[in-house]
C-alpha cells in the first residue's frame, strides 16, 4: 500500500517537473520569437519625389537626360536625403535622380536592350537594362564614379546594382527597386547592416516587384550581402557593356551563375 502511494507521489512529481520544464521552454520560445520580431526591420516607407511628375518624366524621355529637371529636383532631393546622408554634392544628387528616373521608366520584365535608344523604346526593363539606363540619364557610361556590381546566390539572388562615389559620398544605387543607401562597397559585401535612417526607398513604376523590393531593402538594412554573393564589379558601365560576361567572372557569384546556365542548358 505504502509502495503504491510512493509510486503515485513520484509520478505526480515527475508530471509537475515535466510541466514546469514545458512552461519554461514555451516562455523561452515566445521570448525568442518576440526578440526576432523586434530585431527584424520594418517594412520600408516609400519616398515620392514630387518634382518627378509626368511632365518631368516626359522631359527625361525626350532628352535622354536628367539635366533638364535637376534644378527643380535638387532642393527636394537634398531635403529627402537630409543629414542622414551627410554633405551630398551636386553630382551625387544627379546620380540619385538618374536612379529614380530610371526606376520610373518602364514596367519590369524581360529585355536584352543595352543601347540607349533600344532601352528607351522598351516597354519592359530589368536590372540588367536599368543600370545602363541610369548611366545614360546621368550623362554617359564612362563615368568612373559609377561602378556596376552584380550578385548571385545570396539574399537578393541574381541582381545588378551600382556602387557610386563622388567626393566623400559613397552610395548603393538600385535603379530597379528604387533603393538608395549610404554605404561603401566593402561594408556592403562584408554583411554590415545599413542603419534604416541611411536608406531611402523611392517609388518605382513597376508594381509587380513589391516583394522583391522588400527583399532588397531587408538585405541592405539587415546585412544580408556576403562576399560569396559577388559576381562582378566593373570600373564603369562602359566596361560592363564592352567586356562583361559570366564566362570571365572568376568569382563566387560567377561560379553560381555558370552552374545555373549549365543546368538550364541541360
Amino acid at each position: 500500500m505504502a509502495a503504491a502511494r510512493d509510486k503515485h507521489i513520484y509520478i505526480r512529481m515527475i508530471k509537475k517537473r515535466y510541466l514546469a520544464t514545458a512552461v519554461v521552454a514555451l516562455a523561452v520560445a515566445v521570448a525568442a520569437a518576440l526578440y526576432a520580431r523586434q530585431d527584424e526591420p520594418e517594412h520600408f516607407d516609400e519616398v515620392v519625389l514630387l518634382c518627378l511628375d509626368d511632365q518631368a518624366m516626359s522631359t527625361v524621355r525626350r532628352t535622354g537626360s536628367v539635366d533638364g529637371i535637376l534644378p527643380a529636383c535638387q532642393p527636394e532631393l537634398a531635403e529627402v536625403l537630409g543629414e542622414d546622408f551627410g554633405a551630398v554634392d551636386e553630382p551625387t544628387l544627379r546620380a540619385v535622380l538618374a536612379t529614380v528616373a530610371a526606376a520610373n521608366f518602364a514596367e519590369y520584365g524581360s529585355s536584352s536592350a543595352v543601347a540607349c535608344e533600344a532601352i528607351e523604346k522598351s516597354q519592359h526593363l530589368n536590372c540588367g537594362n536599368l543600370v545602363f539606363l541610369m548611366g545614360y540619364l546621368y550623362g554617359g557610361l564612362k563615368e568612373k564614379g559609377i561602378r556596376p556590381i552584380g550578385v548571385d546566390g545570396g539574399a537578393v539572388g541574381n541582381h545588378a546594382q551600382i556602387m557610386y562615389k563622388s567626393g566623400n559620398n559613397r552610395l548603393l544605387l538600385d535603379p530597379t527597386t528604387g533603393v538608395v543607401a549610404a554605404i561603401t562597397f566593402n561594408k556592403l559585401m562584408s554583411g554590415q547592416p545599413v542603419p534604416e535612417e541611411q536608406v531611402r526607398v523611392f517609388r518605382v513604376k513597376a508594381k509587380t516587384i513589391d516583394s522583391f523590393r522588400d527583399r532588397v531593402y531587408r538585405a541592405v538594412v539587415g546585412g544580408g550581402y556576403l562576399p560569396s554573393d559577388l559576381m562582378y564589379m566593373h570600373e564603369s558601365l562602359w566596361e560592363l557593356k564592352t567586356k562583361g560576361s559570366s564566362s570571365v567572372y572568376f568569382t563566387p557569384g560567377g561560379i553560381t551563375v555558370r552552374k545555373k546556365l549549365a543546368q538550364a542548358a541541360g
